[in-house]
């Protein structure tokens, strides 16, 4: 069983990094006075809301997997799948893209070690070669501590994510003096949301879902406020402060959303639309290739000369249209055929190390 309400975030997710991106296009274009520069890196923040959400997922779908033996190694082989074959198969069609086409894919020369670990998803000091894959990063550093606690008891979940918390507040005020790439990695602030998310994810496996509605309108409010704040705080270049600022300001009403549209859709109160939902299945395949679709529109009204606000609001909507529908074809004819190629592959898992209540994707 497929959670929409968690499906129609995703997508929501997925269109406000589309909308971070479509900031830089629009700037090349139609200079400062864009319609979207008021908005800086507000966008950002839906990665900050992927996090809850990938928190969640986790949690729910092995909640009854815990200290079972084969559950870690089987929640690892599966969550590889899922992830490395379609990024490394997109990563190399849009390198070759690129070179044909340097629109399709904005990227410094690297190092082969740089390479090597893009590929990998290694955290290196740099940006991917895939520049949105940095999430990516965190999310298979999230796969490997959460396959160790798989080797627990659910009851040890608590004492776990204490744990984990204190490590990571521990690598933080040591890379301040310290300023070694695993130490900030280890030591981002980011952890904090997918910990959020685990916490939701324990409360509706557990069937504690209450006042849905009341709380949905008050994450609602959260959001707008995080959104509004985050054009003032949140850069093109990460910081301390500035992860401090995702987790603590945006992550806690991210979070309560998530709470809400599981408790929403728990009860039959409100269902995500179909469209929604159907682009938040293709959510994976928008983030990795929505970049793609914005140069083509870019590269395409660039040569226009256009000027006016008319025709900022015809490329913004052209670029989502475009992003949006490229999602779902390649979600459709790629993404998909990916998944069933490798599935036979985690059939060597065990079954009963995934087992969802709620199910979840």
């Amino acid at each position: 069983m497929k959670l929409r309400n968690v499906q129609a975030l995703r997508a929501i997710a997925a269109l406000l990094v589309v909308g971070v991106h479509l900031v830089y296009d629009e700037f090349r274009i139609f200079g400062t006075g864009g319609l979207l520069q008021w908005s800086r890196q507000a966008g950002a923040i839906g990665v900050d809301l992927f996090f809850v959400i990938s928190g969640f997922i986790m949690i729910t779908t092995t909640w009854n997997a815990f200290a079972q033996d084969g559950a870690a190694s089987a929640f690892l082989l599966r969550r590889a799948l899922r992830i490395y074959p379609f990024y490394l198969i997109t990563l190399s069609l849009q390198l070759m893209l690129a070179g044909a086409a340097p629109w399709a894919l904005h990227w410094a020369p690297q190092t082969p070690w740089q390479l090597f670990a893009s590929f990998l998803l290694i955290p290196h000091g740099q940006d991917p070669v895939m520049v949105v894959a940095w999430s990516l990063q965190f999310e298979v550093y999230f796969y490997l501590c959460f396959a160790l606690a798989l080797r627990f008891a659910r009851g040890y979940v608590p004492a776990l994510v204490a744990a984990w918390g204190t490590l990571t507040l521990v690598a933080a005020v040591l890379s301040v003096a310290f300023p070694i790439v695993a130490l900030q990695f280890v030591g981002s602030p980011l952890t904090f949301e997918f910990l959020m998310g685990v916490a939701v994810g324990a409360l509706a496996a557990s069937g504690r879902l209450v006042l849905p509605r009341t709380l949905f309108a008050v994450a609602l409010v959260g959001v707008a406020g995080a959104l509004a704040l985050a054009t003032h705080y949140i850069t093109e270049t990460a910081t301390l402060d500035e992860t401090f600022f995702r987790a603590l300001v945006c992550a806690p009403p991210m979070a309560l959303l998530v709470y809400a549209a599981v408790g929403l859709e728990e009860r039959a109160r409100a269902i995500a639309p179909r469209p929604l939902v159907a682009l938040g299945d293709a959510s994976y395949s928008l983030y990795l290739w929505h970049g793609i679709a914005i140069g083509f529109v870019s590269f395409v009204v660039a040569r226009l000369h256009p000027h006016g606000r008319v025709a900022d609001l015809v490329f913004l909507a052209a670029a989502f249209a475009v992003a949006w529908l490229g999602g779902l074809l390649v979600y459709r004819f790629i993404e998909r055929r990916v998944i069933r190629a490798f599935r036979h592959l985690g059939r060597a898992a065990p079954e009963r190390a995934i087992v969802a209540k709620p199910a979840v994707a």
